[in-house]
């Protein structure tokens, strides 16, 4: 018996004798035990909590939906380590999608507490601003949400309990080896089969992701570093305009990544793979991102949102063509 296979008998005896292992973590989405909508104006933001009432071990989700027209902007109030009495377990990226030329954005916050007792969310402001002068901003307040919060404990618990007599040690030990050698025969037996007589089976190699799942991912990952909102617009657009060359080159086969946007355009002259809205819109886009990597332009905040739009809705839009 080779020294590998006397340590996978080893490893599986171990595991045999361990215990059994912790539950998995449950799922934190839930249906909202508290929404509600507040609108000033055009402006609107839906809050909704998971739930209300809860134990220390548990956590909650908490989500803020933003709309406002396509050419405004409404500002988010800025979060760190905590909201109010809560921690900020994980910050989910930011959504946001264009309809009906509203401007949707939605971003989640997983909460938890640390002790028992009543928990508020704070109070909180948003601010929407409209393009023209003279135009006054939009003030939307949200008022505190109380969440409960009970000790897993009941009052009785918080007592530290005696410890327990020492039991006497049993002197009979033959049932204890007779339930240790059927355990140790079991794992060689199950260890022979496995390495000497059964076959691996291969699994099937995955299929490759579409070019727009990957595309999509990427830009989620992209836009969850903030780097646009950290200053970083050359690096930020440099990454945004060689996403959206990647996937054009993987969903159709163009020379995108490599190429001057002369270049790319001067070839794309005569194809019909795009309409002739989305060939001129997509100029305007590649034409922006060298204006920033190349010109030092820097980018306002309602221009970097417009062409995260225009990336997402471009590559949702051609992910639904047949290939020409």
């Amino acid at each position: 018996m080779d020294s590998g296979f006397r340590i996978y008998l080893a490893l599986l005896f171990c595991l045999l004798l361990s215990g059994c292992q912790d539950e998995t973590e449950q799922s934190i989405a839930e249906e909202p035990a508290f929404q509600e909508t507040f609108s000033q104006g055009e402006f609107s933001v839906r809050v909704s909590v998971s739930r209300q009432e809860m134990t220390v071990a548990e956590q909650i989700v908490f989500t803020l939906t933003a709309t406002a027209p396509e050419d405004s902007t409404l500002e988010f109030p800025a979060f760190e380590a905590m909201i109010g009495d809560f921690t900020i377990v994980r910050s989910l990226p930011l959504r946001q999608e264009l309809t009906a030329k509203r401007l949707v954005r939605s971003r989640s916050f997983i909460l938890a507490p640390f002790l028992s007792g009543n928990y508020l969310i704070p109070e909180m402001t948003f601010i929407g601003v409209k393009p023209g002068i003279g135009t006054p901003p939009v003030k939307i307040i949200i008022p505190a949400i109380q969440v409960e919060v009970t000790s897993l404990l009941s009052g009785d618990d918080h007592e530290l309990s005696d410890i327990a007599p020492v039991l006497d040690i049993p002197e009979n030990y033959f049932f204890l080896w007779l339930a240790a050698g059927v355990v140790i025969f079991s794992a060689l037996l199950f260890a022979f089969y496995w390495m000497r007589i059964r076959k691996p089976v291969e699994a099937p190699p995955s299929p490759p992701q579409p070019p727009h799942v990957i595309a999509g991912r990427a830009l989620d990952e992209l836009l969850a570093e903030n780097l646009a909102e950290q200053g970083q617009s050359k690096e930020f657009y440099e990454r945004i305009s060689h996403i959206l060359r990647v996937y054009i080159e993987n969903r159709f086969g163009l020379k995108a990544v490599e190429q001057t946007t002369e270049e790319f355009f001067y070839g794309l002259k005569t194809s019909s793979l795009f309409l002739s809205d989305q060939k001129r819109l997509l100029k305007k886009f590649l034409d922006h991102c060298d204006l920033v990597k190349f010109a030092e332009y820097q980018p306002g905040r309602a221009e970097t949102e417009k062409t995260i739009l225009f990336c997402r809705k471009f590559i949702q839009e051609t992910s639904r063509r047949q290939n020409v």
